[in-house]
């Protein structure tokens, strides 16, 4: 679970919208990419495969992406959303890639059952850049990134066993560790993604309560809050400080620290 433990609904919502808005960033691409990887697969397994087992899929791969691009503005839009809003938008992303991964797999399995050996080449080639960049694009939503991994990876494999050969056993071997690598990189890049956005909740809440208490602070009764820059120029200085100073709050912000002592051996110690 790492170091930041997810302690109520409201800490739960925050993670889950975050967590769906930066998957929505990726959208754009992802889908880019696979119609691009779409149209090159039929373009080069049109006289292998039938026209009905290629403008099927292609359909399908069609309206998965539309699927998915449709997504898009609700998922940007997660931190405004409900959480049972977010939980069902989260469910349609995990659904969408386990059948976005299944289509690939099925894709790679009769590509290297059905290929000539340079096809059979490319369709390799294929599987290995699909299940890298589902793993990427769909990193920050897990379990969608396994499922694709998964699908994709799986059918590879059944299509690499099913060329009966020494190569093609070799091959699917060496998969299963890019798999393994895989769901490996995924599960640690979630949980970094996880701790980092809750670290930056904590440290957002932490600011807020040091800024009430120095609001409380400053508003009964205290004549000398104000603060500096790294340039050790004043910002946001109270009113009763500038008073005592016999400026305004407008005249004394921006000014430097060191410049409102008297001259003198002090205000040089200061230096």
């Amino acid at each position: 679970m790492g170091p930041y433990h997810l302690d109520s609904d409201a800490t739960r919502h925050w993670l889950l919208a975050r967590q769906l808005v930066a998957h929505s960033r990726t959208i754009r691409a992802a889908v880019f990419a696979n119609v691009v990887a779409g149209f090159i697969y039929s373009a080069v397994m049109w006289h292998s495969l039938t026209a009905f087992s290629i403008l099927f899929p292609g359909i399908l791969l069609m309206g998965l992406c539309l699927w998915r691009l449709s997504l898009l503005s609700k998922l940007a839009a997660a931190e405004s959303r409900t959480l049972e809003n977010n939980i069902a938008l989260y469910r349609d992303v995990i659904t969408n890639a386990g059948v976005l991964g299944l289509l690939w797999g099925a894709a790679c399995t009769f590509g290297l059952q059905n290929g000539h050996p340079d096809e059979r080449m490319f369709i390799g080639i294929l599987g290995s850049g699909m299940m890298c960049s589902g793993a990427l694009t769909f990193g920050n939503v897990p379990r969608a990134g396994q499922l694709f991994l998964l699908w994709c990876g799986t059918g590879a494999c059944v299509g690499l066993l099913v060329m009966n050969s020494m190569p093609g056993f070799a091959a699917s071997g060496l998969l299963l560790a890019y798999m393994t690598l895989l769901s490996q990189t995924i599960t640690a890049s979630a949980q970094n993604f996880r701790n980092n956005v809750l670290r930056e909740r904590q440290l957002s809440e932490q600011s807020e309560t040091i800024r009430m208490l120095l609001d409380d602070y400053e508003e009964h009764g205290s004549d000398w809050v104000f603060e500096t820059n790294q340039d050790l120029r004043i910002i946001r200085p109270s009113d009763r400080f500038a008073a005592a100073l016999g400026m305004t709050t407008v005249d004394l912000t921006g000014r430097d620290f060191i410049s409102i002592f008297d001259a003198g051996r002090d205000r040089d110690a200061l230096t």
